[in-house]
């Protein structure tokens, strides 16, 4: 085979990757509105826009080099995606607001590393002091024998209102911190799942605010990837096939799960007659399914006020923003931040907001 013929194939090979992947790219751009179960491969074109959309943006550059018009395509799907782009790129500032400001924080602590001394939960319930935050929302937190609940709550001594219900394991999954008075809460246990969410009424001065924090379904994607490893070095090829195909039913069955979860969440916000903020984990991005129903009309606290590329995970590239801070469209966001620890695998999302304009 002459070099000519190797350079058209190669060509043809190039063309060929460029088109596939901006289709699957374009596809995931529809996956905020279709339900997991009935659409499962739109769903998984969701979950890989974050690497698929950089991927896009490399060979798009790579044809605009060789002055190709190919380019177009790549293009056209970094387009199409543009409302998951606004999601994760903002330039938006901080805004100067006379009115009464409450500052809220989400944070998956990732069972506060599991320690039995206490250092981790000590450092963040010093640092949320530090910040001023009025209101903390703790997603999969974790106390044992040797530092207990009493200690944990101890060291969010800054917090005098504090709640943390027990999932159908028996164990503690979240918690909601406050400094002002919890005049009611609701506990959301979630079908089939250890995974749960929760509410809560704050009064503020004379306002009420109902507060909900939600741990949704994870995706076991590290579990899942650590099994395809073990796998492929036991059985070879055939282990790797039977390891893809379980992580594959696996995620889809997460992604099923969390759009169960997220229309429990939607059902319960829709009833509330006061203001929302809704924090947590959703383990989904915002192309998701999960993602726009518990969004509905809720403002999205990076999209108002966020800055740069939005990443809440630090783990698969810091590409995947996974955690949020949303609230009712009469609410106005002052500003957004999401500082990175190694207290955890996520980052912490922090965010101050007016009850009114």
């Amino acid at each position: 085979m002459g070099f000519r013929a190797v350079y058209k194939l190669w060509y043809g090979i190039a063309v060929l990757i460029t088109f596939l992947l901006a289709a699957f790219t374009a596809v995931g751009a529809f996956s905020q509105f279709c339900h997991p179960q009935n659409h499962p491969f739109v769903t998984i074109a969701g979950m890989l826009l974050p690497g698929m959309l950089l991927l896009d943006f490399v060979i798009a550059l790579y044809w605009i080099f060789r002055k190709k018009y190919w380019f177009l395509f790549p293009i056209f799907a970094i387009i199409v995606n543009y409302n998951y782009l606004l999601s994760v790129i903002q330039i938006s500032s901080e805004r100067d607001y006379k009115q009464k400001i409450l500052t809220v924080a989400s944070f998956n602590v990732k069972g506060f590393n599991r320690e039995i001394t206490g250092y981790t939960v000590k450092k963040i319930a010093r640092y949320l002091d530090e910040k001023k935050v009025d209101i903390v929302c703790l997603q999969e937190i974790f106390w044992n024998d040797r530092f207990k609940k009493d200690s944990v709550f101890r060291a969010f001594n800054a917090y005098p209102y504090k709640l943390s219900p027990v999932g159908i394991s028996g164990r503690p999954r979240i918690a909601i911190f406050s400094k002002y008075p919890i005049i009611s809460s609701y506990f959301l246990p979630f079908p089939n799942s250890e995974n749960c969410g929760m509410w809560a009424d704050i009064r503020l001065n004379n306002e009420i605010v109902r507060i909900y924090n939600v741990h949704m379904q994870t995706t076991s994607f590290n579990s899942e990837r650590a099994k395809f490893v073990r796998e492929s070095r036991i059985d070879g090829f055939e282990g790797e096939e039977q390891a893809v195909y379980e992580m594959k039913q696996t995620l889809v069955s997460n992604f099923v799960k969390r759009a169960v979860q997220a229309d429990v969440i939607s059902r319960s916000i829709a009833k509330s007659v006061y203001p929302i903020i809704v924090c947590g984990d959703f383990n989904d991005t915002p192309a998701s399914y999960t993602y726009h129903r518990i969004k509905g009309k809720l403002k999205d606290s990076f999209r108002e006020t966020g800055k740069g590329y939005g990443y809440t995970y630090r783990g698969i590239g810091r590409l995947l923003r996974i955690d949020y801070i949303l609230y009712s469209p009469t609410m106005v966001g002052i500003s957004y931040y999401s500082p990175s620890f190694n207290w955890s695998d996520h980052n912490m999302v922090i965010s101050q907001i007016s009850l009114s304009e």
